[in-house]
């Protein structure tokens, strides 16, 4: 007698990827803004990331603005589009955009891509430093 289980989304299906949701925080001190991103980027939360970065260069008072990817361990292409938008909107504003702290797989996505150095990067060590 075979007994077929079901499988149940967010249960028991092994196919189903576990995503962590991106969160973010500000902290806005002297006109510096630092936006702490925690989870995986993707095209599910791109909008919302760019979105944050608008809301962060938008504030009245706001002189440069830090993407602190630390908490990040995964973007896409998605999210690389977006940035490339964000670093536009940013520039349109008068207002520096980098990214600093990027994980390892994060930060070689970018620097493959090209787009690590526009987002102010450097090459050895930790983003930013």
């Amino acid at each position: 007698m075979q007994i077929a289980a079901r499988l149940v989304p967010g249960v028991n299906d092994p196919l189903e990827e576990v995503v962590m949701p991106a969160t973010h925080t500000l902290k806005t001190v002297d006109g510096s803004t630092v936006i702490s991103v925690t989870g995986e980027l993707d095209a599910s939360n791109a909008e919302d990331l760019f979105g944050w970065i608008c809301e962060a260069i938008d504030a009245p008072g706001c002189r440069h603005v830090s993407l602190d990817l630390g908490g990040v361990p995964f973007i896409d292409s998605t999210v690389i589009r977006y940035l490339i938008h964000a670093h536009a909107y940013a520039h349109s504003s008068d207002v520096p955009l980098v990214v600093s702290d990027a994980q390892e797989f994060v930060r070689r996505v970018l620097w493959t891509t090209g787009v690590a150095g526009v987002l102010g990067m450097v090459s050895s060590g930790r983003a930013g430093r």
